[in-house]
């Protein structure tokens, strides 16, 4: 067993499908296009240097870890960077405001973000 098959043996989750998953990733990163979600190029990070750790995360989830861009209006913006008319964007779905991690130490530090900004979205988008 290579040490990704070990990984998927630990995790009790199919060791061929995660085989193939990671290995069309990395194809992914060496291409510098993740056709699969549309992350930036220098978000993506080859996995490919042993020892190799991983959890089973299931039925949570504290916040997205990146969003929709937007403008100070709260605007969602196209991929040239121009406000979609009417398509307003708050809370944790907009900007890239954890776009690296989530301080995971303190949960709920989204809660007043979310909140703030969703407010915010919703007075604009009212008046618009």
């Amino acid at each position: 067993m290579n040490p990704i098959e070990e990984l998927a043996d630990k995790l009790h989750i199919p060791a061929d499908a995660f085989a193939a998953t990671v290995k069309r990733y990395n194809e992914m990163v060496a291409a510098g296009d993740d056709r699969d979600f549309g992350k930036e190029a220098f978000r993506l990070s080859p996995v490919d240097t042993p020892p190799f750790y991983g959890i089973r995360q299931t039925g949570y989830m504290l916040c997205t870890m990146d969003g929709i861009p937007i403008d100070t209006d709260m605007r969602a913006l196209d991929p040239d960077g121009k406000p979609i008319e009417g398509l307003f964007v708050g809370g944790n779905d907009s900007g890239s405001f954890f776009s690296h991690s989530y301080p995971d130490l303190v949960p709920g530090l989204a809660a007043g973000r979310s909140a703030t900004f969703g407010r915010r979205a919703g007075r604009i988008a009212a008046t618009a």
